[in-house]
């Protein structure tokens, strides 16, 4: 025994371990605010990077510490396993799904891949492993605190001198922020009030100490206040509710003993509340109550003032279980796939959704993280999940709430860190919380399970490993394959992350107007680095641009058609490559039909018939996607084919009816007739019949331009944009005949209001900017029905949805508490989950 004793404490291997332990706690605590100056690094997948360095780093650290020592401990922990089932499922699932790359890693490392998985099931077995002393727990809890501080101050000086300050380049807008999205910095704002009022009742601080602590909350609720959270306030107004009610009775249960904090506490202690800790938890749960009630009101009034409006919206548990229910129906034991969300909403989406903005939206996610999981993965997924769940709250609850020995400290850092994990991974099945919060819900999930340990005296079976040379041979063999494998996945991991770093210098050397050589380049580089059917699917966008600037030359010279024949085959090459990749991504598909689309208009044979056959294919993996009928119907009317595109631009309508783009083309089909009269006619026909509908008057409206009836075309645009305000298509083309009238200013007006809705748009920036110098547009006159507008939600690098328009639909719903303006007229509602 003495032997063992001296063993597990030998120095370097004490060392060793921590080492591993401060590595983890720098990372981690300071996570929240890692990120690097480029737009070219991906955001949310550094923080991954960074964390799965150290984890990696101080698992190599740990293998040498019991190489070392010769000495290891090992225990269960029935949650840690429930979590690698979860794992373990989810890798049969990717290698059944029959795109493993896709399911394993994804093109940008998504959090819904296997891989991520991993990660984060990595986390608390290494955790567990290092065994970290308490001091460590709290220095990251520390940084923690010190990361909320920062955050919080930078958002502010943000909202006072504006988005360009302290924007490094990357925060171009008021809600950019280094944790991930903005609602990700409400969930950790929330995370630290609740870590904040947890201190405040448990430990003994000093002044500054409690100071600081309030001073955490009260920034952390000022900036909950401006993203408007509701969820997020739903929580903290019970945890500080259930804080209120502990305080004040907890002196009254000082005789049942039946908690650590009874056993380590004083009697005297318990006469008296805690009043900082009352005071903060009643500041917190009036606050919470304000925003729930009233949410919308006072949402609107803070908009106001900070020029902030911020939804993000997600598919409803309604369109998530429907979704599930037909995944289920094909395969229900192990689902589509990890990471293959967005298969299946285009496969079973309801076509309702092709009434709203979000028609062409591909969510990658459902309603939240771990029930996007109940549909990847099917119903062993959701089984795994479960359990997982299920047993670390009931293991929390035990280990916390039973007698047990142990000292106050520890039973802080487990209640503190149990209630953070169960706050993460609650919010986990409501919404989809992005890289940095997941990871640190992980990490609370191993502190908590530790803590659990130590204050149950259960450290595990010691094993001496190195007590003859058999299992000295199998430890040092273990310890290199540990290392070789740590190693092999850093590198293969830094390989994927320099060709998404590579990919998006290239995505930036389109914004700066370089040459397509290079812009090809280093996506062939980024290719190199990782074969994706994303940078494929690039290159092969890329000929298909070049091969459509050079179709409408007219007298081509040998070096132009040799040039359109390499972007041919290059072209054609790279949109095969990315369907043998994955050949599920309908856009792949797409890609190849326009590259046979441009052969056809050229006049090559066979080419039409291939183009519609990869549209075809196209449509067969997207069901309900109209773009592709659209695609189809393009191509068709190019090459004269017009009855077929006619029927196509039928099919298109019939998916989305107020389907602007399709109703363009076929404008323009009716005006390329000659019968421009008829087809008014007709127009105004339909009209009569469906007389709310604000594309059959800018349908009227581009008849009327097209025959020089400014006038009649202005009353047409007018009336569309009256029954759709958002109708930016409208808008742009009723500017430009108010600029034909003379009326320059009204002009203005609708291409501001258009730029509201397109806020990139620069072709808008530059009508505006020729007003302004000129007087008006004669200078570029231009016919009215030469370019289409589209405004539609925005999608960020971690699959979020933003959108400042209505849903229109029960499938697609609000996550942030929309604001109430003044000139509003609808009900304050909650957001639906």
């Amino acid at each position: 025994m003495l032997e063992e004793n001296t063993r597990q404490n030998d120095p370097m291997a004490l060392k060793l371990r921590s080492f591993a332990q401060n590595i983890l706690v720098v990372i981690f605590g300071l996570l929240p605010l890692v990120f690097i100056p480029t737009s070219s690094a991906p955001f949310e997948y550094t923080k991954a990077l960074i964390v799965i360095v150290g984890l990696f780093i101080a698992l190599i650290l740990y293998s040498l510490s019991v190489l070392r020592s010769g000495v290891i401990t090992v225990g269960v922990s029935y949650p840690l396993l429930a979590l690698w089932g979860v794992v373990l499922v989810s890798m049969i699932s990717s290698l059944l799904s029959g795109d493993f790359s896709d399911s394993f890693i994804g093109d940008l490392f998504s959090i819904h891949s296997t891989f991520f998985l991993v990660i984060l099931a990595l986390i608390p077995t290494v955790w567990v492993l290092l065994k970290p002393s308490n001091t460590s727990v709290m220095r990251m809890y520390l940084l923690f605190a010190v990361s909320t501080i920062v955050l919080v101050v930078f958002h502010i000086l943000r909202l006072a001198f504006g988005p360009d300050f302290l924007s490094f380049g990357i925060f171009l807008n008021s809600v950019s922020t280094p944790v991930g999205g903005w609602n990700d910095l409400a969930l950790f704002l929330g995370l630290t009030v609740i870590l904040s009022l947890v201190t405040l009742e448990h430990l003994t601080l000093t002044k500054i100490g409690r100071i600081l602590f309030i001073l955490v909350v009260i920034l952390s609720l000022f900036m909950l206040s401006v993203i408007n959270f509701f969820t997020v306030w739903v929580v903290l107004g019970v945890a500080s509710l259930v804080m209120v009610v502990y305080t004040l009775g907890k002196d009254r249960y000082k005789e049942e003993q039946t908690s650590l904090m009874d056993q380590v506490a004083p009697a005297t202690e318990k006469k008296k509340p805690n009043t900082t800790s009352l005071g903060v938890a009643l500041l917190v749960f009036v606050a919470s109550a304000l925003f729930v009630i009233g949410g919308a009101t006072i949402g609107g009034w803070i908009s106001k003032h900070t020029d902030i409006s911020y939804v993000e919206v997600r598919p409803s548990i309604e369109a998530t279980a429907n979704i599930a229910r037909n995944v289920y129906q094909e395969n229900a034991f192990l689902g589509i796939g990890p990471n293959k969300f967005t298969d299946a909403w285009r496969l079973y989406k309801d076509p309702s959704i092709n009434t709203t903005p979000f028609w062409n939206t591909d969510f990658n996610a459902g309603n939240g993280y771990v029930t996007t999981f109940f549909v990847t993965t099917g119903v062993l997924g959701s089984i795994a999940w479960i359990t997982f769940l299920v047993l670390y709250l009931i293991t929390g609850l035990r280990g916390l709430f039973g007698r047990m020995r142990g000292d106050k400290m520890w039973y802080f850092i487990g209640v503190s860190s149990f209630v953070s994990a169960v706050y993460i991974w609650g919010m986990s099945v409501i919404y989809v919380p992005g890289v940095a919060v997941l990871l640190i819900g992980a990490l609370c999930t191993g502190i908590s399970l530790h803590a659990i340990n130590v204050l149950r005296d259960e450290n595990g079976k010691l094993i001496t490993v190195g007590a003859n040379r058999r299992t000295g041979f199998i430890l040092t063999l273990a310890v290199i394959l540990v290392i070789i494998g740590s190693v092999s996945v850093l590198y293969a991991t830094a390989r994927h992350y320099s060709s998404i770093f590579t990919f998006n210098e290239s995505i930036q050397s389109v914004q700066e107007r370089k040459s397509v050589e290079q812009i090809e380049g280093e996506v062939v580089e980024a290719y190199s680095l990782f074969a994706s059917d994303l940078f494929a699917r690039r290159i092969a966008e890329i000929q298909l641009a070049r091969m459509n600037t050079l179709v409408n030359v007219q007298d081509p010279t040998e070096e132009q058609l040799n040039e359109f024949i390499t972007a041919r085959d290059n072209g054609l090459e790279a949109a095969t490559i990315a369907i043998q990749l994955d050949g599920s991504e309908p856009r792949n598909h797409s890609i190849l039909g326009g590259i046979y689309g441009a052969l056809a208009i050229a006049g090559f044979e066979d080419a039409r018939d291939l183009a519609i056959g990869a549209f075809a294919k196209s449509i067969e993996l997207d069901p309900n996607n109209p773009l592709p009928y659209l695609e189809s119907a393009i191509i068709e009317a190019r090459t004269g084919n017009t009855e077929l595109a006619r029927e196509f631009i039928g099919k298109a309508i019939a998916l989305r009816p107020n389907f602007t783009e399709a109703f363009y083309i076929l404008t323009q089909l009716e005006i390329q007739s000659g019968d421009v009269e008829a087809a008014i006619g007709s127009t105004l026909a339909t009209i009569g019949l469906d007389p709310q509908n604000p594309v059959r008057y800018y349908q009227l409206g581009v008849l009327e331009s097209s025959a020089a009836n400014i006038e009649n075309a202005v009353v047409a645009f007018e009336k569309a944009v009256q029954l759709d305000q958002n109708y930016a298509n409208a808008r742009y083309l009723l500017a430009l005949a108010y600029d034909e009238l003379g009326r320059s200013d009204d002009a203005k007006v609708q291409l501001e209001a258009v730029l509201v809705l397109n806020p990139e748009n620069e072709s808008v920036k530059a009508l505006i900017r020729v007003i302004d110098d000129e007087g008006s547009l004669d200078s570029l006159r231009q016919p009215a029905t030469d370019t289409v507008i589209e405004n539609k939600p925005i999608t960020d690098e971690s699959g979020a949805v933003i959108t400042d328009q209505e849903t229109d639909t029960t499938l697609v719903v609000p996550v942030n508490t929309v604001p109430k303006t003044e000139d509003s007229n609808t009900e304050e509602e909650a957001p639906a989950t």
